[in-house]
């Protein structure tokens, strides 16, 4: 059996997940729906298990520039929204009824420290942002887990995970470590697990048509189970059950059923603007809620569906300019000072 798994620029397949994920958590903040999209969250930790295992096929001399590629793919955009969020409730309060302005969790949330605001939240100034601090806290056990041993990278991560959210779970510790070593971290491990399911899967020797109906039922059952679940789970700690294994069956079987197929170019693009999308939709999400209120369902659609394009218009040029421009400068001036 092969170790790797083809490594291309992009897997396109991933990229339509993304688009999905993001559309979901797009239609959550809506509220128009009610609870319905909260999926998005468990497929993109699912994606970013799944993700490490993937590019650090390339060899140990990945884990020298890891960190650093991380943070500069993740951070510069975080910390713009994060601003733009501060400035813009700074200035219209009612804006957000859960989110403290105070500059000191300014500062926290541009750090990725929790904490509980003023009124009562565990929410960054920026709230989609709480889950980008599980983000970072994944990616500093990669980090430290390619160091340890880069043959058992994979077995390092989840057993630190594992750990970690066992002793959350049993011993009384301080805010902050209580937040990380939390069992939704175990969402991570899920994606990690997928990569070799992918792995095994793609060398078994069988009848593909068979197999594609197994996935597209999979892919049917499993998106059902996380709808249904992410409407009524709450308890973060329940999430990597109800909604996490059901969004890696999803996401095995979505990958592994269209994995062969050539999606159009603009959907792609779509994929790469995710993140941004992730960022953008925060605001316009509010504003659908500003502008349909008091109106038919009729109208809340058609502005549901126009806010929708409105969003990605403006992911991608987010990620054009923030993701690729002002990332790719940064990424040169490091490299002139090393030099």
């Amino acid at each position: 059996m092969s170790d790797k798994i083809a490594n291309n620029n992009r897997i396109e397949s991933i990229q339509i997940i993304r688009i999905i994920a993001a559309v979901g958590i797009y239609i959550l903040h809506t509220g128009f729906f009610g609870g319905y999209g909260v999926f998005g969250v468990e497929i993109f930790n699912v994606i970013s298990g799944f993700l490490f295992m993937y590019t650090s096929q390339k060899g140990i001399e990945y884990r020298n520039d890891f960190l650093k590629k991380k943070i500069i793919r993740l951070v510069p955009v975080y910390w713009f929204y994060t601003i733009m969020a501060f400035v813009l409730i700074k200035i219209f309060p009612s804006y957000s009824a859960i989110v403290d302005t105070d500059v000191k969790y300014l500062i926290k949330s541009l750090c990725f420290i929790p904490f509980i605001n003023s009124k009562g939240f565990d929410l960054p100034v920026f709230a989609p942002g709480w889950t980008l601090n599980y983000e970072m806290f994944f990616i500093i056990i990669c980090f430290i887990s390619l160091y340890i041993s880069y043959r058992f990278r994979s077995l390092c991560v989840c057993l630190i995970i594992a750990f970690a959210a066992a002793c959350g779970n049993i011993f009384s510790l301080p805010y902050e470590l209580h937040y990380y070593f939390s069992t939704f971290m175990l969402e991570f491990c899920l994606g990690i697990i997928s990569w070799y399911i992918i792995k095994f899967l793609k060398n078994i020797k069988s009848k593909e048509v068979l197999f594609k109906l197994v996935y597209a039922i999979a892919i049917l059952v499993s998106f059902s189970l996380m709808v249904y679940f992410g409407n009524r789970i709450v308890e973060l700690s329940e999430r990597e059950i109800f909604i996490g294994i059901p969004a890696m069956i999803f996401f095995i079987s979505f990958y592994m059923l269209s994995r062969n197929i050539k999606y159009p170019r603009f959907m792609i693009s779509l994929g790469n603007c995710a993140y941004s999308f992730y960022m953008v939709e925060y605001f316009t999400a509010k504003i659908f809620k500003v502008v349909t209120d008091g109106r038919n369902d009729f109208i809340k659609i058609f502005i549901l569906l126009l806010m929708l394009l409105i969003t990605f218009i403006f992911s991608y040029i987010s990620y054009n300019i923030i993701e690729v421009k002002f990332t790719n400068l940064l990424k040169s001036k490091i490299r002139k000072k090393i030099k």
